[in-house]
């Protein structure tokens, strides 16, 4: 099996928790992702982290990331509401 460059040891069951730390800063600084996908990148390795190794101290490094991700884009966007075309047609649930 190839491995990426800098990952030589890593396995599939193993990759998010060796490097997680190497992770943190390659998602902040890719700026290719917007940074709904870096939310959901933080998100993700937090909640997985969470689930199998959860002592670790780099998961609230993720969560607060997340979050600020968050808080920033809700302030750029404003509230998520529905416009006068999707009120309009909106159906009820019988419809379907």
């Amino acid at each position: 099996m190839k491995s990426l460059p800098g990952y030589a040891d890593a396995t599939r069951e193993t990759f998010i928790y060796k490097y997680s730390k190497k992770r943190l800063g390659i998602i902040s600084q890719d700026s290719r992702w917007s940074d709904g996908s870096k939310q959901r990148a933080y998100f993700t390795v937090a909640k997985w982290l969470t689930i199998n190794h959860p002592n670790l101290k780099v998961i609230d490094q993720y969560r607060e990331r997340g979050v600020a991700l968050k808080e920033q884009r809700e302030m750029e966007e404003g509230e998520n509401v529905l416009d006068a075309k999707e009120i309009e047609n909106m159906k009820p649930r019988s419809y379907f």
